[in-house]
């Protein structure tokens, strides 16, 4: 009978330290977990900053390089536009070059103006020459 005591005070004492030890190891787990989730996201959002600060110190260079050279480009155009319609003004009052016009284009509908087809096929006139 005493025997029978003994192994249950046993079976509960090894319960009761069994749950106390599960306790404390979920508590401790889950602390972890907890300082490793604010860890990580303090030194992801630190490691983001950087690394965003430092592409743009990388790309600055190049994208004033890139405005440069685009604003370059706009003069180089409006230049051009200007040359074109004043060389437009020029041709569209010489005669000799209203008539070649003629010969290669046709209206096909009002307002559209398209290559005539014998051309579309090779046709070449000969003697013909765009003067200035």
């Amino acid at each position: 009978m005493e025997r029978r005591k003994d192994d249950r005070r046993l079976r509960r004492h090894e319960k009761l330290t069994t749950a106390l030890l599960v306790k404390i190891s979920i508590w401790a787990i889950s602390l972890v977990v907890i300082a490793s989730a604010i860890t990580f996201l303090t030194t992801y959002s630190n490691a983001r900053e950087r690394v965003i600060h430092l592409l743009q110190q990388d790309l600055s260079p190049t994208l004033e390089r890139n405005q440069a050279l685009f604003k370059r480009i706009e003069s180089n155009a409006n230049i051009l536009a200007e040359e074109f319609l004043s060389q437009y003004q020029l041709m569209k009052s010489n005669e000799s070059t209203n008539e070649w016009f003629n010969q290669w284009y046709q209206e096909t509908s009002p307002g559209v103006f398209r290559l005539k087809p014998a051309f579309n096929r090779g046709y070449r006139l000969m003697g013909t020459t765009l003067n200035r």
